[in-house]
């Protein structure tokens, strides 16, 4: 499998819990962060080093997000731009992009193991009315000449367009990846439960009829590579 290098840390509800019920887009929800680049080395004064992240979060409220940098105790951390802000509508709910680059520190401010990579932390603060986000992730730094590929996530059922039968609605993904690890997947939607909502194959009962949105993401549970896919479809 392709492996990324971002580590993150998001504190959210599962929705493999006691109550078995899926993650509801129901209010603000981070739902992982993704960078512009497969992997990175370290900076030199000859040669620079930036990093761009994008944070992506969902929410069926659409007003104005408040974003801050938030600064970690006794962690190394990359220091953030001023963050961009922007946004997709969908029919259940809005994801917002929020864009900062930061540069890699050079060699002598890392700490590499014995396999030659590194990390360094970075952590998000956003909030819109009274929902919070706290988003800690870590940027990975490689020995240079290190390539490593993104991967990608689809969904393949019910199709982005497409029509699917309610009462009982099969959600299929499909990773593509070359770094071997296990990925751990989520399903988030508006309404109704998914069964087993970090599977990859899974089924979706007592949603909404109309258009629906669902997304999928999936991140390395030792790369913390993330992706994700969003479509809509007409659940009948």
């Amino acid at each position: 499998m392709k492996y990324f290098f971002i580590s993150v840390l998001i504190l959210a509800l599962s929705c493999d819990d006691a109550e078995n019920t899926p993650e509801l887009i129901d209010k603000l929800r981070a739902i992982g962060v993704e960078a512009d680049q497969g992997s990175y080395t370290y900076s030199t004064t000859e040669a620079p080093v930036t990093a761009t992240l994008t944070f992506y979060l969902a929410s069926n409220d659409t007003s104005d997000l408040v974003v801050q940098e938030l600064s970690l105790d006794d962690e190394e951390q990359l220091s953030l731009s001023e963050p961009v802000v922007t946004f997709d509508d969908k029919t259940d709910f809005r994801i917002y992009f929020i864009t900062v680059t930061a540069q890699i520190p050079t060699e002598d401010l890392l700490e590499f193991d014995d396999n030659g990579e590194a990390v360094i932390a970075y952590a998000l603060g956003v909030s819109q009315g009274s929902e919070e986000e706290r988003i800690k992730g870590r940027v990975k730094v490689y020995q240079p000449g290190v390539s490593v590929a993104k991967p990608s996530i689809a969904i393949t059922s019910p199709l982005d367009g497409g029509e699917a039968g309610g009462g009982l609605v099969n959600l299929t993904a499909e990773l593509s990846a070359e770094y071997d690890e296990n990925y751990r997947i989520s399903w988030f939607v508006s309404s109704g439960v998914i069964l087993k909502r970090r599977a990859i194959e899974t089924e979706w009962e007592d949603m909404a009829s109309g258009t629906r949105t669902i997304l999928v993401t999936a991140r390395g549970l030792s790369s913390g590579n993330f992706t994700y896919n969003i479509i809509e479809a007409n659940i009948l």
